[in-house]
């Protein structure tokens, strides 16, 4: 017996699932490359403060005249590290999603694709971060979208529902998973 064919919304469910899916695994694969670099750029730098340390506090090596000072090197912080900084600033994720539906008030774009959005609902204001705005899912069933659509200057204005994960620790209320824009402007 043949099963009956998808209807348009179901596609479209279909669709964004996969879609979320692939993006999950992405984040996944390049939070454990982070965590590796991290790990080596921290062995780095444990590795030279121990040498200092040692040159420092060794009483029973004779005293380094100023001319045979060795200066040990410390490394930058690596990429891995200005994200992992980024994101404690961000906050802790939790693993369950909220909606809040308002008004966008305010958009904030960086140059790394990053945003911060305001959303204003009765009662309140939301502060939510979308990490990378090219990534992130926004639809509507009753608006088109200009073509290009680009969020940091056409979202202010609009009502909508953001799905969101809440976050812990940061001075977002959110990391946003998608946006549905809910009536035309």
């Amino acid at each position: 017996m043949l099963a009956a064919p998808l209807t348009d919304e179901e596609r479209s469910a279909a669709k964004n699932f996969m879609a979320e899916l692939a993006r999950r695994r992405e984040a996944d694969e390049e939070r454990k490359r982070i965590e590796k670099q991290i790990g080596t750029a921290r062995e780095a730098r444990a590795q030279s403060e121990t040498a200092k340390q040692a040159l420092a506090g060794d009483s029973s090596r004779p005293q380094l005249r100023r001319s045979d000072e060795v200066t040990v090197p410390v490394p930058p912080p690596s990429p891995a590290e200005k994200i992992v900084q980024k994101r404690e600033e961000i906050g802790t994720r939790e693993n369950r999603t909220v909606s809040v539906s308002g008004t966008v008030e305010k958009t904030t774009c960086q140059p790394d694709n990053s945003m911060a959005v305001t959303v204003s609902s009765p009662g309140t204001d939301t502060l939510l971060h979308i990490t990378d705005f090219c990534k992130t899912p926004f639809t509507s069933r009753t608006w088109t979208p200009p073509d290009p659509f680009l969020p940091c200057s056409q979202l202010a204005g609009l009502p909508a529902r953001i799905t969101y994960y809440p976050l812990k620790g940061g001075r977002y209320a959110g990391e946003v998973a998608s946006v549905e824009i809910t009536k035309s402007k």
